[in-house]
């Protein structure tokens, strides 16, 4: 079974102390280094896009991870981006009718290191390095274009095979491992509704580009890093339909593990995020409630943390063990509760921030990566 790999990996998870002098807090690791299997944090940086309540502009932020230290509108960056760390640099996608690639090198905020077009109205959803290439997936198109250091469009791998009537796969998230990347197509008829046309997850061979099916995932799939390598998480279901579920997938063996289901939920998990053991996902109610929740992927055992009225966007874990909620005003009527960036613990699904429960940002935060 996949969740037996984690007994490989299970140990002292970091934990986490409020900072009783500072605002917003610092978090500081206690795990010892044996115990953890790591002598230092390798990420040094959270990448936050923050945008206007009415998607007309954004700017791009950071936050120190030993201090949570923020450094925010360093760059201004569209009305719908998001942001993703390469092993080096910072990169931006905007989108929102200005589709475009930014790369920056942290420190130097004031212009990218490269900027390039991509096709038009074509909706970036992520970046990542593999193969000595530069892949970005594509919503909104039928392959994913690779690009090198200068820009230049040198590989394309092609998605023609899962582009149903409306001529695009719908490409999302993706993962490398072992020399291939791993993409979740999302496969939706653009122009019949949004209707579901199946859903699932392709690897790309990085050196020639081309493209086998891993697994048909039902609708609308998405892919996280996994609690070992060469394993994904995996979420699946349709907006507004108990549908869904968590899974855990073997990219070795092809073996699929539900972890959990939207019906036994009883709500919408929107997003999700794995470190260890710890699971992390997020939650909307048919009544625009939302709600974090940890799952301990050793033992099944689920605590429920922060939920309200705030809107949700995304969940990412850094490397010391604490989950990342992006949090701004929600659709019900009610006021946010805590707007902002939340830091839990993703063990235990508290906070670990001291004073007001949140980092501002001067923009709402919609999604957030570590460098």
């Amino acid at each position: 079974m996949i969740r037996g790999l984690l007994v490989l990996v299970a140990g002292c998870m970091p934990s986490v102390i409020p900072d009783k002098a500072g605002s917003p807090g610092l978090a500081a690791d206690t795990a010892d280094a044996e115990d953890t299997g790591a002598s230092e944090s390798r990420q040094t940086l959270a990448l936050v896009s923050t945008l206007a309540s009415d998607y007309s502009v954004g700017a791009l932020a950071t936050l120190d991870l030993s201090t949570l230290a923020l450094s925010d509108t360093l760059a201004p960056i569209a009305g719908d981006a998001v942001v993703r760390a390469l092993e080096t640099q910072a990169a931006v996608l905007n989108r929102l009718n200005t589709d475009t690639l930014r790369l920056y090198t942290p420190g130097s905020w004031s212009a990218p290191s490269l900027e390039l077009a991509l096709p038009d109205l074509s909706n970036p959803q992520d970046a990542a390095e593999c193969g000595g290439k530069l892949w970005v997936s594509l919503h909104s198109a039928d392959h994913i274009p690779a690009y090198d250091a200068a820009g230049r469009r040198v590989a394309s791998a092609d998605l023609s095979a899962w582009s149903g009537s409306d001529g695009a796969a719908e490409a999302m998230r993706m993962q490398v491992y072992d020399g291939a990347l791993y993409v979740a197509l999302e496969q939706f008829a653009q122009d019949d509704g949004w209707a579901s046309e199946g859903g699932a997850v392709v690897r790309i061979d990085c050196e020639t580009a081309e493209v086998v099916e891993v697994a048909a995932a039902a609708p609308s799939p998405s892919i996280v890093s996994g609690p070992v390598d060469g394993v994904l998480g995996l979420r699946t279901g349709l907006y507004g339909e108990l549908d869904g579920e968590l899974a855990l997938l073997d990219l070795d063996t092809g073996e699929r593990e539900t972890v959990l289901t939207e019906a036994e939920v009883g709500a919408d998990i929107v997003g999700f995020a794995i470190h260890g053991s710890s699971l992390v996902y997020l939650t909307a109610g048919a009544d625009w409630s939302y709600g974090v929740h940890c799952l301990d992927l050793e033992n099944g055992e689920r605590t429920t943390g922060p939920s309200g009225a705030s809107f949700l966007s995304d969940v990412a874990i850094d490397d010391r063990g604490r989950a990342w909620v992006s949090a701004r005003a929600g659709w019900s009527g009610e006021g946010p509760e805590q707007p902002g960036l939340w830091v839990l613990d993703s063990e235990r699904c508290t906070s670990v921030l001291a004073g007001s429960g949140a980092i501002r940002t001067t923009l709402a935060p919609y999604n957030v990566s570590f460098l």
